[in-house]
């Protein structure tokens, strides 16, 4: 008879059973999947990517799932909420926190949320008080100070600031104390995910890290009124260079050696308080006067495509390597969304030849993905968009596929 050997336990065969059985967990583990919000009329639920309703409409106001977990919201407060998976467990319930949309003396915010009306104060608690880079955003009701929870719920960056945003790419801005009669006292910084200031709490306002660069801005009081100086500073908190100095300017992040700039002096006397700037703080002219080149309205997206607006219409450019404008689209929008995103989709509204303004989706040779014909539209996320649409008293609104057909929606009768 044959006699099997035991197999004898080393060191060796004990760490390599342990490193198949963590790669057999984590394949096992399930991937959060894309979900989006929907509305009944009732209550908020959640439907995939194809329509399927995934989360029945049975919670009292959601926000979107960032990082597997999503805000749900107390509406007899409308600012005590907690946070779900896609179990719709109740994985923090954050009692001792509330919802804020706190006085923001920083712009570290995209252009169109600073400015989209339809951005409201609730939206804009749901997303900023969401979860990025591991951690979310909380305001203590007790001492009115922001801090930072992990996603156990465990307060990982006690509340200590005045101000603060969510993280992005691994650092948020924020404001350790300020004096509102003294604009030289707003103490605004960098921290990173340790809760370290990597950039000193000395500025009056900071644009989030991008592309290793941010804009710091300094106050400084001249008699009755203050001066700035905004400085390009990497990471480190090392300036690089001097931008814009003397002028009131609020900058977006840089985005592939560009950031959008608003001027004060422009908004005040011209209307037109846009510009462009390159990574050496130089404004971007126009080649046939080599004056500056101010807009209404400018969103960069990833340092490839302009939307400027003038005389109340937006157009779109990209910027080749000789630094000279060149025009792809010739059409003139009445309104553009966040421009394009990643896939090179943008939403926009244009006029057709009626007359009748509807929004649509281009791809980034101006050519039309999705014909305009929707009421009122969003920017694709995923593989979805929020939109509208409009035939006598019935409004359809619900979420559109690349196709532009309705996946999910519901029909609202107006009562008139």
């Amino acid at each position: 008879m044959i006699k099997l050997k035991t197999p004898i336990l080393t060191l060796q065969n004990s760490f390599v059973l342990l490193i198949v059985s963590v790669l057999i967990f984590a394949c096992s583990e399930k991937k959060p999947q894309r979900l989006y919000g929907i509305y009944d009329g009732k209550a908020w639920g959640y439907i995939d990517t194809a329509g399927k309703v995934i989360i029945p409409p049975n919670l009292s106001l959601a926000g979107a799932f960032q990082e597997g977990l999503a805000i749900v919201i107390d509406t007899s407060t409308y600012n005590t909420y907690c946070f779900i998976n896609q179990n719709v467990d109740t994985v923090i319930n954050s009692s001792e926190y509330a919802l804020t949309r706190h006085p923001i003396n920083m712009y570290p915010y995209h252009r169109t949320r600073i400015n989209d009306k339809d951005f409201d104060d609730l939206s804009f608690a749901r997303d900023e008080f969401s979860f990025s880079s591991g951690l979310a955003l909380i305001y203590d009701i007790k001492t009115r100070l922001f801090g930072y929870i992990n996603k156990k719920g465990e307060v990982v960056i006690k509340p200590q600031y005045t101000n603060a945003t969510k993280f992005f790419r691994g650092y948020a801005v924020i404001q350790t104390s300020f004096d509102s009669t003294n604009w030289e006292n707003f103490h605004v910084g960098l921290i990173d995910s340790l809760g370290k200031l990597v950039i000193p709490d000395k500025y009056y306002n900071l644009t989030r890290l991008s592309n290793n660069y941010l804009i710091g801005t300094l106050a400084t009081k001249q008699g009755e009124a203050y001066g700035f100086t905004s400085l390009l500073l990497n990471k480190k908190g090392e300036v690089i260079n001097t931008l814009l100095p003397g002028y009131m300017c609020l900058f977006n992040e840089f985005s592939g050696g560009y950031a959008a700039v608003w001027n004060g002096v422009m908004a005040t006397i011209y209307k037109t308080p846009y510009c462009i700037i390159d990574s050496t703080g130089n404004v971007f002219k126009n080649k046939e006067n080599g004056q500056d080149l101010y807009f209404e309205d400018l969103i960069i997206n990833r340092g490839k495509y302009f939307w400027c607006k003038r005389n109340g219409k937006y157009v779109w450019f990209t910027i080749n390597n000789k630094s000279n404008i060149v025009v792809v689209d010739n059409k003139f929008y009445d309104t553009v969304k966040s421009g394009f995103n990643i896939e090179g989709i943008a939403c926009v509204r244009y006029a057709n030849s009626n007359g009748n303004s509807r929004y649509g989706y281009i791809d980034t040779l101006g050519n039309f993905l999705i014909t305009p014909r929707y009421h009122y539209a969003n920017d694709f996320r995923g593989p979805l968009a929020g939109a509208q649409l409009k035939s006598g008293n019935i409004l359809i609104d619900g979420y559109i596929n690349k196709k532009g057909t309705f996946v999910w929606s519901k029909e609202i009768r107006d009562k008139d």
